[in-house]
């Protein structure tokens, strides 16, 4: 092969692998931004609702998750 081609190749390898390198990073940090996100809508559902107790069981019912029952130990 020729000078010129082996550099051309190398090139776009490396184009390549930088290209590769951004996309990783970018879904990486679209990851974290999601989980945040999640993590933020779950505690603001969760805090919009109500809590009943009857002695026996915790019910907390929230706008959006539903309920969550939970029973009391003494």
């Amino acid at each position: 092969m020729k000078r010129s081609t082996k550099t051309l190749l190398l090139l776009l390898n490396a184009a390549e692998i930088w290209f590769a390198y951004k996309m990783y990073k970018g879904l990486k940090e679209a990851a974290k931004a999601a989980y945040q996100k999640g993590r933020t809508d779950c505690v603001d559902d969760f805090v919009k609702g109500f809590c009943f107790c009857n002695g026996d069981t915790i019910t907390v019912e929230s706008e959006h998750n539903g309920s969550i029952v939970v029973k009391v130990m003494r």
